[in-house]
């Protein structure tokens, strides 16, 4: 047995006969836990009991499929997945990284590990597969969710329904603005933090706040199985992140060729041995659990994924076994001045994100952080290169100050919408030292673009105009859409009339638009599904302009998309002035019971939509099987704004509730202020929060 085993089982024991962690959780009206203990480490093991608390069945669904047993509950159609993490031994790395760490990390490992099992402990019944978790198993997970990120396919929509609003330009994305004082009304710097997340499964958002009297004071978002949370605020600063794009691996082409040594492969002047393995994993079938035998080899550069052409290709993804990744957001949560947070992030363990920061100095900083791989600039590294030639070794990272970033801009703002780091604000980062290689694959996105407009064209902005940017419905792509369409319509008179005259409502009422969503908007049902429809089929969304896509209207492409969104409008719904709310819709489903998505079923109208439509309120939703309206998915799934004054002003929301318990009061009930665009209260100080508390208690008990 591993020594972190045998310690973990201790803890565990220990635990059973009272020795509990000097913690308390204070539950707030929403059901937030504020979790205060004498230690960092007694605070993460109330995180720790606190989100199995709310939603053991995600936590322990993401800790099986990072650790490749995913194939054990669900079957052939998780085994591709147990196969890429097998591949690349994350669990090897992940316990490595445990027996390095500091001390002081490790004592929050087993202590988050200690809170989970206290309440496995308590709560017989719950674990499906996973009666204890280890200490290391985060280590695995974020590995799972970061790295292996290229591997598994997102969240996405039914391509071919016409009521489907494509999860396109970035399907997991995220706004993010910080606010100088210049720009603010009150003189303090404020932040929004807006993740795009799913709402359903491996990424989904919790809510908590850790206080410890040793100084760990941070109220924000993070994941389920994560010990610490890794997006919010101290009393001090706060920050958020977006999905950036950096080029941060590499494929390249080995050379077996030495047949009486199968594991030989080609590397400059002479060969290398390749290490292989073999790896059991279990797959549920009709017949009951079978075992079977898995085999893999890996060169220096890592893993074999698939042979191609005769070439065998391997994947080398970079900072994924060098970790840290704790210790930086640890570090990041414990700082108090930008200085010590550019220090913490320094450390770029994070692969990628940028990062976008406020503090009550009335700094604001931006920066396209990500562990970027100094490379040569003679190979083509868009294609595999040739593994046998030492010229495509990397050549270290780039550091800190060699990324694109910018601190108190001029403009009094920054601003990232999963955007290129060169249109964030108005004197933006320089592109050099940077190789144009590390940033290609960043475009100006269409919410970046409404972005911009809105935060240059507002006067100084207020904690109450903040948060109504926030869910800000205005629909930046009907600026350039809507003449397309109307231009089109006027082009087919002339060639169809009575094809054209058909149509003549619709198109005045998508012309006659505000172009301003809400749930009340028929032109908005038309526009967003004809939309869908237009670029459905296109590269379009992926990056390229639309000004190139979709020119020539002999195909009359936008109309027959409006044609078809009429006649699907007309039989589901018996006409096609179907308000944007009766379609485009929020509802909880209790996953982990097999519920489904459902007409009959209780659901709340939403303004927001697609961020393909250049919106802010971002809402990806979609039909579900044999419904007429569009359930959401993904989207606003985190949201909070914060101002930094003498003390924290914050307020944030879910889009559901923070308990994933069908019973609990606190299962759909942020969801109403959610559809309503508002945002609930986050308590901060002792006083707010004893004064707000609905249940107080000490895990366990």
């Amino acid at each position: 047995m591993r020594t972190t085993a045998l310690f973990a089982l201790l803890l565990s024991a220990s635990l059973a006969h009272g020795a509990t962690p000097n913690c308390t959780i204070y539950r707030d009206t929403y059901g937030v836990p504020h979790i205060v203990g004498a230690t960092d480490g007694d605070t993460v093991y109330g995180y720790g009991y606190a989100q199995a608390e709310d939603n053991f069945a995600q936590l322990e669904d993401n800790y099986v499929h990072a650790l490749g047993r995913g194939a054990e509950i669900n079957g052939e159609q998780d085994l591709a997945y147990d196969v890429v993490v097998r591949a690349f031994e994350i669990e090897l790395l992940a316990t490595r990284e445990y027996g390095h760490a500091p001390a002081t990390m490790r004592r929050l490992y087993d202590a988050y590990a200690a809170g989970v099992n206290r309440f496995i402990a308590t709560h017989p019944g719950s674990a499906r597969l996973l009666t204890h978790v280890e200490p290391w198993y985060p280590l695995v997970l974020y590995r799972y969710m970061y790295h292996l990120r290229e591997f598994f396919p997102q969240t996405g929509l039914a391509a071919n329904d016409v009521q489907t609003i494509a999860l396109s330009e970035r399907d997991n994305g995220s706004n993010a603005f910080a606010i100088a004082p210049a720009k603010s009304a009150s003189g303090h710097a404020m932040l929004f933090i807006n993740p795009h997340q799913p709402f359903f499964g491996l990424n989904q958002f919790y809510e908590a706040h850790l206080k410890s009297e040793e100084g760990l004071n941070f109220s924000g978002f993070g994941k389920f199985g994560l010990p610490l949370p890794y997006i919010g605020h101290n009393a001090s600063l706060g920050w958020t992140v977006t999905n950036n794009y950096p080029d941060i691996q590499d494929v390249y082409a080995e050379t077996f060729d030495d047949p009486k040594n199968p594991l030989a492969y080609r590397y400059g002047k002479a060969h290398r041995t390749a290490v292989a393995w073999t790896s059991t994993v279990k797959v549920k079938t009709a017949a009951g659990v079978e075992t079977r035998m898995l085999r893999f080899r890996k060169t220096h550069h890592g893993p074999v994924i698939v042979v191609h052409d005769g070439k065998a290709l391997t994947v080398r993804l970079a900072r994924i076994e060098e970790g840290g990744w704790f210790e930086q957001v640890y570090d990041m949560l414990r700082a108090q001045t930008l200085d010590r947070f550019k220090r913490a992030v320094s450390r770029l363990a994070m692969a990628y994100h940028n990062i976008t920061y406020a503090d009550r100095n009335g700094n604001i900083f931006y920066l396209y952080s990500g562990a970027i791989p100094r490379r040569s600039a003679e190979k083509d590294w868009t294609k595999p290169v040739d593994g046998s030639d030492p010229a495509t070794e990397w050549r270290g990272y780039f550091q800190l100050n060699d990324l694109p970033q910018i601190t108190n801009p001029a403009a009094g703002f920054t601003q990232n919408c999963n955007s290129s780091p060169f249109v964030t604000t108005s004197a933006n980062p320089e592109r050099s030292p940077l190789p144009a290689y590390a940033t290609s694959a960043e475009i100006d996105t269409p919410r970046a673009k409404t972005a911009r407009r809105l935060l240059f064209n507002t006067r100084p902005l207020t904690f109450e105009a903040l948060s109504a940017l926030a869910f800000d419905t205005t629909v930046g792509e009907a600026a350039d859409e809507v003449p397309r369409i109307v231009s089109e319509w006027q082009k087919l008179r002339g060639t169809d009339n009575a094809r054209a005259e058909r149509l003549r409502e619709a198109v005045e009422a998508i012309r006659d638009w505000d172009r301003v969503s809400s749930n009340e908007s028929t032109p908005m049902t038309l526009f967003a599904l004809t939309f869908a429809r237009t670029y459905r089929n296109t590269p379009a969304l992926s990056g390229v302009p639309r000004s190139v896509v979709l020119t020539d209207t002999k195909d009359w492409i936008r109309m027959r998309a409006l044609e078809d969104v009429i006649a699907h409008l007309v039989a589901d719904f018996g006409t096609w002035r179907v308000p944007w709310g009766d379609i485009n819709r929020l509802q909880r489903v209790d996953q982990d019971h097999g519920e489904h998505f459902s007409d009959s079923a209780a659901s709340l109208p939403i303004a927001g939509a697609t961020q393909a439509l250049g919106m802010i309120f971002t809402f990806g939703s979609r039909p579900a099987d044999g419904q007429k309206r569009m359930y959401g998915v993904q989207g606003h799934s985190g949201v909070a704004v914060i101002e930094f004054g003498d003390t924290i002003r914050a307020a944030s929301i879910l889009n559901f509730g923070e308990s994933a318990d069908p019973k609990s009061s606190h299962y759909f009930d942020q969801a109403a202020l959610y559809a309503r665009r508002e945002f609930k209260p986050a308590w901060f100080t002792m006083n707010d929060i004893r004064a707000h508390a609905e249940r107080i208690y000490q895990p366990g008990k």
